[in-house]
Parts: C-alpha cells; structure tokens; sequence
C-alpha cells in the first residue's frame, strides 16, 4: 500500500491512526513529482489518500496545488484507491476511479455550520473522525473486502454525531453503493 498523507491543518492529524500499523510506503507532505515517480514504481499497490482536497483532486501541504489530480488519471486508474478528502468521490466518479471514497468529509467547526450541523464544536468533530480512522485502520488491518467498508461504517457509527458522506464501489463497473451519515441536525442532499 501507498499512503499519501498531506498533514496540512491541525484537523489533519486524526488521519495517523489510519495507517498505523499497516506495512506501507508513506509519502507524508510530500511534493507532487514524489507522488508521481511513487506511483510508476508501484502501479499494482493499493493508494490511500489523506487530506484536504476538492473535486479536483488532493490538495498540497500548502492548499495552493494539487499532490493528486485529474493529470494522474492513468496513474491511478488501474489501481484500487481509497481517497479521504472532502469530495473525493466526484474526483473518482469523474476519473472512473474504482474503490473506497469520501463525499464532503467534515472536519472543523466551520465546516459544520455551513453544512448545517450546527452546534458542535472542533472537539467533539475531532473525535468523531478519530472514530472514524481508527475503523478505516480497523478495515484494513483485518484485510475486509472494500465493498463491505460502507456498511460496516455505517453499522458502528454513531449516527448522532457522524459528519461523513461515504461513498463504494468499483465505479468502473457501474456498481456504486452509497450511504450518508449526517449529523442529526445536517440535511439530507
């Protein structure tokens, strides 16, 4: 496994508990040429991403560029790839992506309120999404099929006070499962 960890904000730091543990290639903070050049050494290895981002891809360390992006589409495609990023499933839907993705992936106290999850401060979101790595760890260390990862999320989740939209599946094959887990007070898209 490659695991591209952009640690760019304090509410970034949750994501160690992701990988820890797991026999990987870490790329922490790294430059967009290293992801690259990681990539075509390894092009059957599973990619795990974590960070911001946007539809457009992975942000960088300094939120100005991208460390993942549409360009690396041919890098990526074939490859099962697990992205933790505010919308990283329209990057993959958008890039016929297959595995494991992220919709708006609330992780401040900002992003809350915008999203209508009012009333929750950076603490309790920091824990949630502790939560929330420590069962993406979980999944991986235990070798559990990809396809099963949503609904085992959702079944453990505390559905009071979850702030992730998760999305599965092997969008190549037009299969895609997708729940929502929203806070009790956020709105339904």
């Amino acid at each position: 496994m490659i695991v591209v960890f952009v640690n760019s904000m304090e509410d970034t730091e949750m994501f160690m508990s992701v990988y820890k543990d797991i026999d990987c290639k870490l790329l922490y903070n790294p430059k967009r040429v290293e992801v690259v050049k990681m990539l075509k050494a390894y092009p059957n290895e599973t990619l795990l991403c974590l960070g911001h981002g946007s539809k457009y891809g992975l942000f960088d360390m300094d939120i100005e560029d991208f460390v993942i992006d549409d360009q690396m589409e041919y890098l990526l495609r074939s490859r099962e790839v697990i992205g933790v990023w505010c919308y990283a499933k329209q990057f993959a839907l958008r890039n016929k992506l297959k595995g494991f993705f992220t919709d708006m992936f609330i992780s401040n106290q900002d992003e809350a309120e915008y999203h209508c999850c009012k009333g929750n401060d950076d603490e309790v979101i920091m824990e949630q999404n502790r939560k929330f790595a420590d069962s993406l760890n979980k999944l991986i260390l235990d070798n559990t099929p990809i396809n099963e990862w949503a609904d085992i999320l959702y079944k453990n989740a505390d559905r009071q006070r979850t702030f992730t939209l998760i999305s599965t599946g092997k969008i190549c094959s037009a299969v895609t499962h997708t729940i929502s887990i929203r806070c009790r007070h956020g709105r339904s898209d």
